[in-house]
C-alpha cells in the first residue's frame, strides 16, 4: 500500500504558481469543506479540556498524599526562604518532609536475647523530596494557570463565530 503511494515521489516536478494562486486554493477547499471538520475540532477542544482535569487531578492527588499541605507549601517555604535568619520560624521543609526521627532497632544481643537500641535515626530521601516537590509545586501552578488561559482561550473562540 504505501509502497505504491510514494514510488514515483523522487520524480515529482515542482508546480509553478503564485501566491494569489495559493490563495485561491484556500479559499476553494475552505468553501467546498466549510463544516466538514466539527467533530476534529470537538476532538481537540475535548483534549485540551482534558489537560485541564488531568492538571488539576494530578494537584488534588499530590494534596492528598501530602496530607492536605500541598497548596500551601510554596509559598511557605518561598516565605521562610526570604525571611531574616534571625526572625524565622519552623522550617516548613521539615514539617512534611523530616529528616531525623525516633527509630528502635531490635537487634541481638550477646547472650542470644533481643535488645532493644531507641535512637535518632537520618531520612537522607527527605532531603532530595522536599527540593522535588518544591519544583513540582511550581509546575503545577504553572501548568494550572497557563491551561486554564488556554481554556478560556478555547472558549472565546467556540462561543464566538466571528472570530474563528
Amino acid at each position: 500500500g504505501i509502497t505504491k503511494l510514494i514510488q514515483d515521489l523522487q520524480n515529482v516536478i515542482p508546480y509553478n504558481e503564485n501566491r494569489q494562486d495559493k490563495i485561491g486554493d484556500i479559499h476553494l477547499y475552505t468553501q467546498d469543506f466549510f463544516g466538514s471538520h466539527g467533530g476534529w475540532a470537538t476532538k481537540l477542544v475535548f483534549s485540551d479540556f482534558m489537560n485541564l482535569v488531568n492538571i488539576v487531578l494530578n494537584i488534588f492527588l499530590v494534596d492528598w498524599y501530602l496530607k492536605g499541605q500541598f497548596f500551601s507549601y510554596g509559598p511557605r517555604v518561598v516565605d521562610y526562604q526570604l525571611d531574616d535568619v534571625k526572625s524565622r520560624g519552623a522550617d516548613p521543609f521539615n514539617d512534611i518532609f523530616p529528616k531525623m526521627t525516633k527509630c528502635t532497632l531490635d537487634v541481638y544481643g550477646p547472650s542470644g536475647s533481643i535488645v532493644n537500641y531507641d535512637g535518632l535515626c537520618v531520612l537522607p530521601i527527605n532531603v532530595m523530596n522536599e527540593r522535588i516537590f518544591f519544583i513540582i509545586w511550581f509546575i503545577f501552578i504553572a501548568l494550572f494557570f497557563l491551561t486554564v488561559i488556554e481554556q478560556v482561550i478555547w472558549l472565546f473562540f467556540v462561543f464566538n463565530r466571528r472570530y474563528r
